[in-house]
């Protein structure tokens, strides 16, 4: 199994734990959705899309007031690349998200590029992600 999609494993395993501040009752969604991308990609590969789709099935389900959609790169590339990258990943879950029938009045997107990555050198395969959250506000 690659490392991509043992992350994703344990991402969906460890998210089932209860979504802070928000009382869904049974069936309570992860937490967090972690979407993880390969170095410098923007694309949904098969192991990501079926987290957002989960997300948004789950979105439609317990309709949050808001879908938070945080995005984070590793420290390959300059500050600005990172940004920029951060932007398109948020910006690709958002609209596969839309595309799955999460209204787009309760997406907010908010790139944060490298802002909170490991060192280069490390196994930084967990800065490459988009987090999925619902929240009240």
């Amino acid at each position: 199994m690659s490392v991509l999609k043992s992350l994703a494993l344990v991402a969906v395993l460890s998210g089932l734990a209860a979504c802070g501040g928000m009382n869904f009752g049974q069936g309570t969604p992860p937490a967090t959705y972690l979407v993880f991308f390969e170095p410098g990609s923007t694309d949904l590969g098969p192991d990501a899309r079926a987290v957002v789709a989960r997300a948004a099935r789950d979105a439609a389900a317990v309709r949050p007031n808001v879908v938070r959609i945080t995005g984070y790169t590793d420290k390959a590339g300059t500050t600005t690349e990172n940004l920029t990258l951060s932007e398109r990943r948020t910006q690709t879950v958002a609209e596969t998200l839309l595309a799955d029938g999460v209204p787009l009045d309760k997406i907010r997107r908010q790139p944060l590029g490298e802002a909170v990555a490991t060192d280069v050198g490390l196994d930084a395969t967990q800065d490459r992600r988009v987090e999925i959250t619902f929240a009240d506000r």
